[in-house]
């Protein structure tokens, strides 16, 4: 599967055979071939699939070989206490289109770092890809996503590393065996076997949180909908393992399912979510959720800007109309990253008249 990506991620015309693209491999990529570690997942019909995830000894050894600024950041990072703490990410890749339905395309992205290094994770540099696997074949894996970062989890964040290994740069590299998670809500789904949004219980981290119109606040107070501004009730992580080792003694289906439908989580034995080892790494309290989907892409900041306009014009006077005049005399500017041009305000206002 991971062999035949990059002829279909190319354009029709510049696609390359199976066969060139290996012998490209042999010649170029040896050093990060001997990098991999092949893994077998079971896969839903049986059968097994081997997908190739970092060894973090040999890919830092490489890191610290090809890049001083790397190995620069690498130790200044450890300066901290001594023992980094990792940082996952996964998220989901489309070549081309971004809009296309076609799986073929789609690859899911697995990247490392460290929370001392938090100075430069905005460089792409310092971000270690330690897999790739096409969302097809993910869809075709027993456990999914999640069977992959438990994976990740068993041999990337283990005693190996909290004990310390010596680099071939003579960097004594150590690192925490708990790691965070820093990942949209689509990744957190995927990786914590949760029903997301379209279940009852959509948040993980909620013990009280439903999802909208469920009908239930209403008999009920001491429960939430979405759509609230307060009032959450955080579940600690041994309440959501409880409820996951509850799911493995359930005696029928229609016990199961009534217990997958009031906690929000689907029951997968190959989820890391029912691995008492691995879950402990990077249990439900170490995701941090993505600042772009959750802040400011259809995140709170929108519904804080609809709320504050909504108060402004029920309280006070002004109208919408009236903050795009302002703004508009004002001269107000996007920043430089935004793309927009002095002019776009009052472009934007043109428009809508």
């Amino acid at each position: 599967v991971q062999t035949c990506a990059l002829p279909i991620f190319q354009p029709e015309e510049k696609q390359i055979s199976r066969g060139s693209l290996l012998r490209a491999q042999d010649e170029n990529l040896s050093q990060w071939r001997a990098a991999m570690t092949d893994v077998a997942f079971k896969t839903e019909d049986g059968s097994e699939q081997t997908l190739p995830i970092v060894d973090l000894k040999i890919c830092l050894d490489i890191f610290c070989s090809k890049s001083d600024a790397f190995r620069h950041v690498l130790t200044q990072a450890l300066e901290t206490n001594g023992r980094l703490t990792p940082l996952l990410f996964c998220d989901e890749a489309t070549a081309g289109n971004i809009l296309s339905v076609d799986k073929l395309k789609k690859s899911c992205l697995f990247y490392m770092s460290w929370m001392e290094a938090w100075t430069y994770l905005k460089n792409p540099l310092m971000w270690l890809p330690i897999a790739s696997v096409q969302s097809s074949c993910l869809q075709s894996l027993v456990g999914g996503t999640s069977a992959v970062m438990l994976e990740i989890l068993k041999r990337l964040v283990s005693k190996k590393f909290e004990n310390g290994v010596t680099l071939e740069c003579g960097i004594q590299f150590k690192q925490s065996c708990k790691a965070y998670f820093l990942a949209d809500y689509e990744a957190i789904r995927a990786v914590f076997s949760t029903k997301g949004s379209a279940g009852l219980r959509p948040c993980i981290l909620c013990r009280n949180l439903l999802k909208a119109r469920s009908g239930l606040v209403e008999h009920d107070s001491y429960f939430v909908e979405l759509s609230a501004s307060s009032g959450f009730k955080l579940s600690s992580d041994n309440e959501v393992f409880e409820v996951c080792d509850c799911m493995k003694t359930c005696r029928t289906k229609a016990e199961l399912d009534r217990m997958e439908k009031t906690s929000g989580i689907s029951y997968d034995a190959a989820a890391l979510l029912f691995s008492e080892e691995e879950r402990a790494k990077m249990p439900p309290s170490r995701i941090i959720h993505d600042f772009l989907h959750t802040y400011l892409a259809n995140g709170v900041a929108s519904w804080e800007i609809v709320l504050f306009i909504s108060e402004l014009e029920t309280r006070t006077r002004v109208t919408l109309e009236t903050l795009q005049r302002v703004a508009l005399q004002a001269g107000w500017k996007g920043t430089k990253s935004s793309g927009r041009s002095e002019e776009h305000t009052s472009e934007l206002q043109s428009r809508e008249t």
